[in-house]
């Protein structure tokens, strides 16, 4: 996959990812009328949850876990994206670098990212299951390409040139991203309500 193909991937990827929140809207709304024919008592639903930190965002219902985006950035993602594309004829001498490093990124998400939140997690004192932190590395691994080709923009700006650098640039700033994510995402959920470990009991 060649760094035109790559970006065409991750915009392929937001599209899908709008296209399936339209999806899920239409699905709520069908749902919601069915039940107001059936006159059945209305449960209580929480179909989105979002926290909103410094750079990050979770929705539940969609199981996303947006890393180092500010709400700023949510807003202005499609410039981000036509910024990026803008940079590719200027960049084959990179070649499939971004790709060896979002192969790179995986391998380190799935052999240490669960160990890494459940360090945070007895950090906080918050109790997370091996199901939520898949779910959670799971989210982490579908935005590597966006964040990644970010992290390619910035190093160009700051004339980072060679192969050598720029994978250690890339690698260095999302792994921190990742990791400053976790932590604000678990001290998000501790703060909103869900009781910490006392002595041992849930």
């Amino acid at each position: 996959m060649n760094i035109h193909e790559l970006y065409h991937y991750v915009y392929d990827l937001q599209h899908q990812n709008n296209e399936q929140t339209e999806r899920i809207h239409k699905l709520e709304q069908q749902i919601n009328s069915l039940e107001d024919k059936l006159n059945q008592p209305t449960q209580p639903a929480v179909d989105k949850i979002e926290y909103h930190f410094d750079q990050l965002k979770i929705e539940h219902l969609e199981g996303t876990l947006q890393i180092g985006l500010s709400p700023q950035d949510l807003a202005n993602i499609d410039d981000l994206q036509a910024a990026t594309s803008a940079q590719n004829n200027n960049s084959k001498q990179m070649g499939t670098l971004p790709q060896d490093v979002q192969h790179q990124l995986r391998a380190y998400l799935n052999e240490a990212g669960p160990q890494i939140i459940q360090q945070l997690a007895n950090e906080y004192q918050q109790p997370i299951d091996e199901k939520h932190q898949a779910a959670l590395v799971e989210d982490i691994q579908k935005q590597l390409p966006q964040r990644i080709a970010y992290y390619k923009q910035k190093a160009r700006k700051q004339n980072i040139a060679s192969n050598q650098e720029l994978q250690a640039y890339l690698t260095e700033n999302t792994k921190n991203e990742i990791h400053h994510s976790l932590r604000k995402y678990i001290e998000g959920i501790t703060k909103q309500g869900d009781a910490p470990i006392d002595d041992g009991s849930a």
